[in-house]
């Protein structure tokens, strides 16, 4: 049977406690005599219960006795990134990767059906990972206006974010069934204007996060990727004046700097986060 989980309920921030015989704010005593009555009442402040402490997000730290399972999903860009993973985390002994970027896939793309190929995939993909931290980078196949179920989904159309939105949900339920945290990349930005949807694309992944946090987090693709500012560029120049390729030639995917540099970036969050030891 299929096991899936629910978003978390909202929660609140610090700490508060009610009960109904609880201590009292003011102590009262009265003396009373046959000729006069004096009431002397004497007031007790009580210090203001701290906010709880921040706790780390990992339930625990990885050690090479007990790597942390990492399960990457995706599409092609996945599959590009996956490879810089295997590099950058691969060099640690404390860390246990599981790749499944697939190349053409997409939550818009027809080639699969949802529910038999692609949720069951997950359902099994996560089953033997046993994973404690999924990743998430998908996005390349998503502007082609493909017809699911029968209905023509125009990249930037609000049926096309509908659908998005319902099956990125759904899948987040499918990956978290047996727990953990999910970092979900935005997608990067490309050269070519037919993927000028990308921004709308990225609210739904945002979106979603926001709905599953705290299990759910965002990582800016192009806060390395990018520019100073964040925009599409298809090089890197160093302080020397020499020149790094950055995407492929098509402006989509990204060479082995890109990966690595995305790759390092996970690391360094997971790190932040208390899964890793800096290194």
């Amino acid at each position: 049977p299929t096991s899936t989980t629910s978003r978390p309920p909202p929660t609140t921030s610090g700490a508060s406690s009610s009960s109904s015989e609880g201590p009292s704010t003011a102590t009262s005593t009265t003396t009373t005599t046959t000729t006069t009555t004096t009431t002397t009442t004497t007031t007790t402040t009580l210090d203001p219960v701290p906010p709880a402490p921040p706790t780390t997000l990992a339930p625990r730290v990885a050690s090479p006795e007990e790597p942390l399972r990492i399960l990457a999903l995706g599409d092609s860009l996945m599959l590009d990134l996956q490879y810089g993973l295997a590099r950058v985390l691969g060099a640690r002994d404390d860390v246990l990767l599981t790749g499944k970027g697939a190349l053409g896939f997409g939550f818009t793309v027809p080639h699969w059906d949802w529910d038999e190929d692609v949720l069951t995939d997950y359902d099994l993909s996560v089953a033997q990972a046993r994973p404690e931290v999924i990743l998430m980078m998908i996005g390349a196949n998503e502007f082609e206006g493909h017809v699911v179920e029968g209905e023509a989904l125009p990249a930037g159309s609000d049926r096309w974010r509908e659908v998005l939105v319902e099956r990125a949900d759904e899948a987040v339920a499918h990956w978290l069934a047996g727990g953990g945290h999910v970092y979900w990349w935005t997608t990067p930005l490309m050269r070519d204007s037919r993927f000028s949807a990308v921004d709308d694309l990225n609210v739904v992944w945002e979106d979603t996060m926001g709905a599953w946090a705290p299990a759910g987090s965002v990582l800016d693709s192009m806060e390395v990727l990018g520019d100073g500012e964040g925009r599409y560029r298809d090089e890197i120049v160093n302080e020397d004046g020499s020149i790094v390729p950055l995407r492929k030639e098509h402006g989509v995917h990204f060479l082995e700097i890109g990966a690595d540099l995305l790759a390092r970036q996970l690391e360094e969050q997971l790190v932040a986060d208390g899964w890793l030891l800096a290194r």
